[in-house]
């Protein structure tokens, strides 16, 4: 009774796991290929691992994508305030 409820289970398993892998297989390439467009375009090494894409900062090192705008962008801002 044990194992057939443990084949039960993984049968049950099956659908939720097909389904992960074929998103995964689609989505992936596409994060890689967008996250190597943006360091490219930006002349920035990038790297891109579960899902994340991470930029090269000359001086911080390896920072996420949103960190590095953020980053980005509140140093424009710090700029903007000092020249006013």
């Amino acid at each position: 009774k044990m194992l057939k409820g443990l084949l039960i289970l993984i049968k049950g398993l099956m659908v939720p796991i097909v389904v992960t892998l074929f998103a995964t297989a689609l989505t992936y390439p596409l994060g890689a290929y967008d996250c190597h467009s943006y360091g490219k375009n930006k002349e920035l090494s990038t790297k891109y691992a579960w899902f994340t894409c991470y930029v090269k900062d000359p001086k911080r090192g390896w920072l996420t994508k949103q960190e590095y705008q953020e980053s980005v962008v509140g140093a424009r801002l710090l700029i903007q305030k000092i020249d006013d």
